[in-house]
């Protein structure tokens, strides 16, 4: 976990960390990089999709296929509608 985050992969320590806490809730080391790991793919995401206040818009399906994303961001494309924020979506 720690050494994935180091290196920048995010969603790997960020899996890491969520099977740690479905071990052990409380492992507090595993709640800060779970955080810090939601904190940084967000900021990522947002840098690449735009701000979070405007309407997302699909893009076609070629231009996503070149999108290094993980299944959770995948899920998150699929809930993009061309109304709906990201604001809206994430929460």
């Amino acid at each position: 976990m720690r050494d994935r985050f180091a290196l920048g992969d995010y969603s790997g320590a960020l899996v890491m960390a969520e099977s740690l806490l479905e071990e052990n809730p409380a492992h507090t080391e595993a709640l800060e990089y779970a955080e810090s790991c939601r904190t940084m793919l967000t900021k990522m995401y947002t840098a690449r999709i735009g701000r979070s206040t405007r309407a997302l818009v699909r893009g076609a399906a070629r231009q996503l296929r070149w999108l290094s994303i993980d299944h959770r961001a995948g899920f998150v494309l699929s809930l993009v509608d061309g109304v709906s924020s990201l604001e809206m979506i994430w929460t």
